[in-house]
């Protein structure tokens, strides 16, 4: 792995709701490993990855669905991946 995985409280709080749906996480853990892997070719193509701006400057989103999200961000003086959020565009305020 090229980045340490780091979780925010916020997003550990979006895991714990989207387990209490019983999503399927299986999707959920191999977008992390290619996001820990850096493989940016199928995080675009496959899962629409891209930078958000203005309250969200610096961070990046991608879809794991249709309408779920996974935002995120990388310092690349740590090598670290930092998963901010999960949710909903409406549930992340990104409309």
């Amino acid at each position: 792995m090229k980045y340490s995985i780091e979780i925010t409280k916020r997003c550990e709080k979006d895991i714990k709701n989207y387990k209490k749906k019983h999503y399927d996480f299986s999707l959920f853990y191999e977008v992390v490993e290619l996001l820990a892997n850096d493989d940016k070719k199928i995080l675009k193509t496959k899962f629409k990855d891209h930078a958000l701006f203005e309250n969200w400057k610096g961070y990046r989103e991608l879809h794991l669905e249709k309408n779920i999200l996974i935002i995120y961000k990388i310092d690349e003086e740590k090598l670290a991946l930092t998963l901010t959020r999960i949710g909903s565009h409406d549930d992340l305020g990104l409309n």
